[in-house]
Formats: C-alpha cells, structure tokens, sequence
C-alpha cells in the first residue's frame, strides 16, 4: 500500500514563474510517498487449518504450564503464587538484578512487582542487599533456602521436559527447541 501524503509549501500562486518554483520563490506542493508493509492476510483454506492447530496446541501448553507453574509454586512453598514462582526463577537464573531489571524481564509495572519481591521476601525466598557498583542502589538476590527450592524446581522442570522428548530423534528435538524460540522471537515484536 503506498500513502500519499501533501506536503504544503505555501500558497500556489498563478502566472508565470521560474522553472522549479512559484512566484515569490516558492515550491510547488508535492507528494511524499510513504512505503507501509500491507497487513498480513488472515490464512484462509489449508494455512488458515495451520493456523488454528498450531494456535490450538498453543493454548494446551499455556494451561498445561500454567498448571505446572502453580504446582511448582506450591511445592517451594503453600504460598507462593504463580507469580511469585515466575519472579523467583528468572531472578534464580542470575546472582542479583536491580527490581527494574527484573521488572523488564517478566513483563510487571513497579508497583506489582513491589507486591511480589515483598512476598517472596516475607518467605524468607529473595533479599534486597546493596549493590556492590552502585552504594545508592539496591539488588534483588535469592537467599540461602530460596536457591536451594528454585534450582530443585528448575531441575525438575528440566527434568519434565527431557522426559517428554526423550524418545525422539536428538535432531527433532533440537529442531524443536529451535522453531519455539523462533516463533517466542517473533511473537515478542
């Protein structure tokens, strides 16, 4: 689609004038051409059955692994929500991360993450130290015991998902690993 978009440069004047202008010095009004990718058409007939599969199995494995996170949450502790599992594990992937940080990462406004890292902390789960580059700032790690709980949650979540491809050729499940990151890539724009 290409969008045409006037570009006034005063007013036209009549009678004759230099080549290239108008009286008085002026430019003649002009077009701008402006280039927009056309919007993608919605799949129709066997890319539109695709589409839907693929949408369809997508939804399984969010609830399955919402499923598994609340589960996951509870066996580090009764309290925990979901959340709270998910702040812990990318924080537990890291030695420490300021809470804009790790706000960035898990896609939560300052005040809900505030909630959570108050949370995980009355869980004894995650600590707040000063940071060691910055004396004005202060740094999210995961204490002692909250370590402990989320590396067994993340090995058996690892776990998990080896178990469920485990039987198939290595080159599948590469494969696979690379077209989900592909597509998590793409569904991030």
């Amino acid at each position: 689609m290409v969008v045409r978009v006037p570009q006034p440069d005063g007013p036209l004047a009549a009678g004759p004038a230099p080549a290239g202008t108008l009286e008085g010095g002026r430019r003649p009004r002009r077009s701008t051409v402006t280039e927009t990718p056309p919007a993608p058409a919605a799949p129709i007939g066997d890319d539109g059955a695709i589409a839907e599969r693929i949408e369809r199995q997508i939804d399984v494995l969010l609830r399955l692994g919402r499923s598994r996170i609340r589960d996951r949450a509870a066996s580090i502790h009764p309290r925990l929500s979901a959340q709270g599992f998910t702040v812990l594990s990318v924080l537990g992937r890291v030695e420490s991360m300021s809470q804009s940080e790790l706000g960035d990462l898990v896609g939560l406004d300052r005040t809900s993450l505030s909630k959570v890292v108050s949370h995980l902390q009355s869980l004894d789960l995650i600590e707040q130290r000063q940071s060691t580059t910055d004396r004005r700032a202060r740094v999210l790690h995961v204490s002692p015991e909250g370590r402990r709980k989320i590396e067994d949650a993340l090995a058996d979540r690892r776990a998990t998902v080896w178990r469920n491809v485990a039987d198939w050729p290595r080159s599948d499940a590469e494969a696979f690993a690379d077209l989900l990151a592909r597509y998590n890539e793409l569904s991030a724009r």
